[in-house]
Protein backbone atom coordinates (compact mmCIF):
# COMPACT_ATOMS: atom_id res chain seq x y z
CA UNK A 1 0.00 0.00 0.00
CA UNK A 2 0.94 3.43 -0.96
CA UNK A 3 1.76 6.33 1.58
CA UNK A 4 2.56 9.78 0.78
CA UNK A 5 4.20 8.63 -2.67
CA UNK A 6 1.68 8.47 -5.53
CA UNK A 7 -1.71 7.64 -5.09
CA UNK A 8 -2.79 4.05 -6.28
CA UNK A 9 -5.13 4.64 -9.59
CA UNK A 10 -7.77 2.27 -8.39
CA UNK A 11 -9.15 3.80 -5.15
CA UNK A 12 -12.32 6.41 -5.30
CA UNK A 13 -13.27 8.11 -2.19
CA UNK A 14 -16.74 8.68 -2.16
CA UNK A 15 -18.60 11.40 0.22
CA UNK A 16 -21.82 10.97 1.42
CA UNK A 17 -23.55 14.34 1.23
CA UNK A 18 -26.87 12.74 2.88
CA UNK A 19 -25.11 12.39 6.10
CA UNK A 20 -21.69 13.48 5.48
CA UNK A 21 -20.34 9.90 5.93
CA UNK A 22 -17.23 9.29 3.98
CA UNK A 23 -15.70 5.67 2.49
CA UNK A 24 -13.20 4.34 -0.16
CA UNK A 25 -13.79 1.51 -2.40
CA UNK A 26 -12.23 0.18 -5.21
CA UNK A 27 -14.67 -2.27 -6.65
CA UNK A 28 -15.47 -1.41 -10.14
CA UNK A 29 -14.52 -1.95 -13.57
CA UNK A 30 -12.09 0.56 -15.35
CA UNK A 31 -13.24 0.60 -18.85
CA UNK A 32 -10.73 1.75 -21.90
CA UNK A 33 -12.58 5.09 -22.42
CA UNK A 34 -10.83 5.78 -18.69
CA UNK A 35 -14.22 5.46 -16.97
CA UNK A 36 -15.11 3.59 -14.00
CA UNK A 37 -18.42 1.45 -13.94
CA UNK A 38 -19.98 1.02 -10.47
CA UNK A 39 -23.16 0.96 -8.74
CA UNK A 40 -25.83 1.09 -5.90
CA UNK A 41 -25.76 5.12 -5.55
CA UNK A 42 -28.58 7.53 -7.07
CA UNK A 43 -28.16 10.69 -8.67
CA UNK A 44 -27.11 13.65 -6.37
CA UNK A 45 -26.34 11.63 -3.33
CA UNK A 46 -22.24 11.30 -3.46
CA UNK A 47 -19.45 12.78 -4.42
CA UNK A 48 -16.50 11.34 -5.67
CA UNK A 49 -12.79 11.76 -5.57
CA UNK A 50 -9.36 10.26 -6.59
CA UNK A 51 -7.29 10.51 -3.32
CA UNK A 52 -5.55 13.33 -5.47
CA UNK A 53 -8.44 15.82 -4.98
CA UNK A 54 -9.87 14.99 -9.08
CA UNK A 55 -13.14 15.13 -9.14
CA UNK A 56 -14.96 12.42 -10.69
CA UNK A 57 -17.97 13.13 -12.59
CA UNK A 58 -21.12 10.49 -12.81
CA UNK A 59 -22.87 9.49 -15.65
CA UNK A 60 -26.55 8.51 -15.16
CA UNK A 61 -27.98 5.02 -16.13
CA UNK A 62 -31.48 5.46 -17.62
CA UNK A 63 -33.06 4.13 -14.07
CA UNK A 64 -30.78 7.24 -12.34
CA UNK A 65 -28.55 5.77 -10.46
CA UNK A 66 -24.76 6.24 -10.95
CA UNK A 67 -23.74 3.46 -13.78
CA UNK A 68 -20.00 5.05 -14.18
CA UNK A 69 -17.54 7.68 -13.19
CA UNK A 70 -15.68 9.88 -15.81
CA UNK A 71 -12.61 11.16 -14.79
CA UNK A 72 -12.38 14.93 -14.77
CA UNK A 73 -9.55 17.85 -14.98
CA UNK A 74 -11.03 19.40 -11.60
CA UNK A 75 -8.17 18.82 -8.87
CA UNK A 76 -9.69 20.54 -5.91
CA UNK A 77 -7.26 19.18 -2.93
CA UNK A 78 -8.58 21.68 -0.43
CA UNK A 79 -11.85 20.55 -0.97
CA UNK A 80 -11.50 17.24 -0.63
CA UNK A 81 -9.07 17.60 2.83
CA UNK A 82 -11.87 19.32 4.43
CA UNK A 83 -14.74 16.93 3.82
CA UNK A 84 -11.89 14.40 5.24
CA UNK A 85 -10.96 16.40 7.86
CA UNK A 86 -14.97 17.03 9.13
CA UNK A 87 -15.43 13.55 8.65
CA UNK A 88 -12.56 12.61 10.77
CA UNK A 89 -13.56 14.35 13.45
CA UNK A 90 -16.85 13.17 13.44
CA UNK A 91 -15.44 9.41 13.76
CA UNK A 92 -12.73 10.47 16.49
CA UNK A 93 -10.07 9.41 14.03
CA UNK A 94 -6.72 11.28 14.28
CA UNK A 95 -5.44 12.68 11.36
CA UNK A 96 -3.24 15.58 10.56
CA UNK A 97 -5.20 16.97 7.01
CA UNK A 98 -2.20 16.65 4.92
CA UNK A 99 -1.95 13.60 3.04
CA UNK A 100 -5.77 11.55 2.52
CA UNK A 101 -4.05 8.72 1.87
CA UNK A 102 -3.15 8.70 5.58
CA UNK A 103 -6.66 8.69 6.62
CA UNK A 104 -7.82 5.56 4.00
CA UNK A 105 -4.94 3.64 5.88
CA UNK A 106 -5.88 4.83 9.45
CA UNK A 107 -9.72 3.92 8.71
CA UNK A 108 -8.60 0.42 7.27
CA UNK A 109 -6.54 0.06 10.22
CA UNK A 110 -9.60 1.05 12.59
CA UNK A 111 -11.71 -1.18 10.92
CA UNK A 112 -9.39 -4.13 10.83
CA UNK A 113 -8.79 -4.10 14.80
CA UNK A 114 -12.79 -3.68 14.96
CA UNK A 115 -13.93 -6.87 12.71
CA UNK A 116 -16.16 -9.45 14.07
CA UNK A 117 -15.91 -11.79 15.15
CA UNK A 118 -12.85 -12.26 16.96
CA UNK A 119 -11.37 -15.38 16.23
CA UNK A 120 -8.67 -16.88 18.73
CA UNK A 121 -5.07 -15.10 17.81
CA UNK A 122 -3.65 -18.13 15.74
CA UNK A 123 -6.78 -18.34 13.58
CA UNK A 124 -7.26 -14.75 13.09
CA UNK A 125 -3.79 -14.29 11.64
CA UNK A 126 -4.33 -17.91 9.21
CA UNK A 127 -7.42 -16.38 8.11
CA UNK A 128 -7.17 -12.47 8.14
CA UNK A 129 -2.94 -12.19 8.13
CA UNK A 130 -1.30 -9.87 10.46
CA UNK A 131 -2.30 -6.45 9.23
CA UNK A 132 -4.62 -4.89 7.34
CA UNK A 133 -4.52 -3.38 3.96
Amino acid sequence: MTGSGSPPEDLVIVHDLRDDSVYEFSSYVAQPDGSLLIGDHLEGESAFYRVDGERLSPVLSAYGTVERLMPTDDRNLAELRTVLAKYASQEGIVWDGADPMELVLAERARDYANRWPRWPNWLDRWMHGSKPG
